[in-house]
């Protein structure tokens, strides 16, 4: 469970990871069209100001050509119209060069230092992962093949799989070896892509094994349950047939106490009996023995 919640808790930051790197290439794109645009504009203001400027040029020669004959203060117009022409071609000139140089920015990749060490890092932690992936797929490849019998479209799988693995890591250096956002942005959320893609899968996997898991367990419970349902309705049963068996031996030996008691009243009445006979008997006895005696004293 603690592995599961690990795993779980990496895909969630990957995802959230390649949530952002969408969305900075998605801004990195629009930037780069802007770029266009504005390339193409400053490349058509260039154009205007340089036409202006030959025009304004040739048009201020042929005013002071015209007006060098007719200059009555010794020049001073002239040298006041060669001022403003040459602050005129300064400003053409200055603006043309801020027109190429910010061009020549716009043109250029975007080289933030911070977000190229940051891809850079990333690409080294997911060459780990990738690498630990790669691993474990030739490890398993070579046991297989090791094995032999195995199911073709199983071992082609992962052969597949060690072929992109490969693939994602060579991308993964060229990125490290790169400052180029504008190729090295896309190379990397193509490659997270797939490692997030993998991340998943082997968690759905784990969920459906834990949920057989869970299925034949709570299978095992329940024919548990039946089991002691069936013993404890069975020893019901027989503690049913001891409490009947029981009663009827009770009845039994109460009968047999009643019976008992009744010959030992009967008994008692015949000893009574016996006794009263007997003492009848001694009496006769005695009267039988006295009465000799009596007998001759009267003859006497």
């Amino acid at each position: 469970d603690d592995q599961r919640r690990d795993d779980g808790s990496r895909k969630v930051l990957m995802d959230q990871i390649l949530i952002k790197l969408k969305n900075f290439k998605e801004e990195s794109a629009k930037a780069l069209k802007l770029r266009e645009e504005v390339d193409s504009i400053l490349g058509q203001l260039e154009a205007v100001v340089a036409q202006q400027r030959e025009t304004r040029r040739a048009q201020a020669e042929e005013e002071l050509n015209a007006e060098y004959g007719d200059d009555a203060l010794g020049g001073y117009e002239r040298r006041l119209r060669e001022a403003a022409l040459a602050r005129l071609e300064a400003d053409f000139e200055l603006f043309a060069h801020h027109a190429e140089a910010h061009r020549g920015k716009m043109l250029n990749p975007m080289e933030d230092a911070g977000a190229v060490d940051s891809i850079k890092e990333l690409a080294s932690s997911l060459d780990l992962t990738v690498g630990s992936e790669l691993g474990q797929v030739e490890s398993r490849l070579a046991a297989v093949d090791e094995k032999g019998g195995a199911d073709p479209a199983a071992r082609d799988g992962m052969v597949k799989r060690v072929q992109v693995l490969q693939k994602e890591q060579k991308i993964l250096k060229e990125v490290a070896a790169r400052s180029d956002l504008a190729k090295t942005l896309p190379a990397i959320v193509h490659v997270l892509q797939g490692v997030v893609t993998r991340a998943g899968k082997r968690l759905q996997a784990r969920d459906k094994m834990k949920e057989k898991t869970l299925a034949a367990k709570e299978q095992q419970v329940q024919d548990l349950r039946k089991e002691s349902e069936a013993i404890r309705k069975q020893l019901f049963d027989d503690n049913m047939e001891l409490k009947e068996a029981n009663a009827l031996l009770q009845q039994q030996l109460d009968a047999a106490n009643a019976r008992a008691d009744q010959l030992a009243h009967e008994l008692a009445s015949e000893k009574e009996a016996a006794a009263a006979a007997a003492s009848e008997l001694a009496s006769l006895r005695d009267a039988a023995a006295a009465a000799p005696g009596a007998e001759g004293a009267a003859n006497a």
